[in-house]
Formats: structure tokens, sequence, C-alpha cells
């Protein structure tokens, strides 16, 4: 059995490669976080075309009854805010877990990426200086200069 990252032979016990390191094995976790994935997006089709039934059946069943449009349209509202708080539930969960799908994902790429190199500047591209550096010599040598002593 041979490496597809780097080619080289590997015994079909590991679960890395030995040259590159690259994982050999499937991840169960990526499976499972499919099925939960597809199962999500199959479950927000579903109540999207149920819940919008339903408000149609509601719709006809208040015509049917009499009901007044004001009571009509607060029951209309009512129920479009709760439907709308249920999709937006559900399509948050989805969007997360497409999320970490995407992160596994880059995470596991084959790509090997060579690590940054930031070459050192030399001295011809420095820029010049704008004022000229303060001596040492000059602050320290004042120092030393002789302080007259007071007499008592």
């Amino acid at each position: 059995m041979y490496c597809a990252n780097c080619g080289s032979v590997i015994s079909s016990e590991l679960n890395y490669c030995k040259s590159c390191g690259m994982r050999l094995v499937g991840d169960e976790k990526s499976e499972t976080s499919n099925r939960i994935l597809a199962t999500l997006i199959i479950t927000f089709g579903v109540i999207t075309i149920v819940g919008l039934g339903i408000l149609l059946a509601l719709i006809a069943l208040l015509l049917d009854r009499g009901a007044t449009e004001k009571t009509m349209g607060m029951t209309v509202v009512f129920y479009l805010a709760c439907f709308t708080a249920i999709e937006f539930v559900l399509g948050s969960q989805i969007s997360k877990l497409i999320n970490s799908t995407i992160g596994k994902e880059k995470k596991n790429s084959t790509k090997i990426s060579q690590p940054a190199q930031i070459s050192p500047r030399n001295t011809a591209q420095l820029p010049e200086p704008t004022q000229m550096p303060i001596s040492v010599t000059e602050h320290t040598t004042q120092i030393f200069e002789k302080v007259p002593l007071r007499e008592n």
C-alpha cells in the first residue's frame, strides 16, 4: 500500500503515514456529521412544506367559519412568527454543521504549505535616520565635571 500524499510504502495497519504524517483512515465523526446534516436539511424542507400547508388550511378554516379580518390577520401573523422562528433555529443549526464540516476538511487538507520566511534586511535597505543619534560620551562626560563643594 502507498501513501496518497507522498507515495511512500506503508503498512495497512497504520493510521498515519510514517513519512509525511497524513491521516490514512477515514474519519468516522465526519460521516456521522454528514448524516446529521442531510437529516437536518430534509427536516428543514419537510417543515417548510408542511408548515405552509398548515397555514393555507388554517386560512381556509378561518374563512369557512366566518372569522373577521382582524382575527384572521392576527392568527396568520402569529403563525408566521412562530414558523419563522422554527425555520431560523433549524437554519442556524444547519449553518453551524456546514461550517464545522468545512473546518474539518480544511484541517485535513492534504496540502503541505511551506513555513513563511522573511528575508533579513541588509544595511542598504534600512531607512536613513531623520535625526543624528545622541552621543553617549557627551552625556557621560558631563557627570565627571568637578562640582564645587560648599563650605559650611
